[in-house]
């Protein structure tokens, strides 16, 4: 049921939109209280979940390419 995930994704991305208009355009947010919004609205643990399952990043960190 990767269809979930994609609207849960979608979803975040949508209110993170709405953050960054209220503050660009309605300037009714701080840029700290906007960013702070944004970070927690981001690091949901459903959210990032979601994003692995559909392959948004991978679940392992990518290789550094120098050693």
């Amino acid at each position: 049921m990767w269809q979930g995930h994609v609207f849960e994704v979608c979803e975040r991305i949508s209110e993170a939109q709405a953050l960054l208009h209220q503050h660009f355009d309605a300037g009714s947010l701080t840029a700290d209280e906007t960013l702070a919004r944004l970070r927690r609205l981001l690091s949901e643990p459903g959210l990032l979940d979601a994003m692995y399952y559909i392959g948004y990043f991978p679940k392992q960190g990518a290789q550094p390419t120098s050693q």
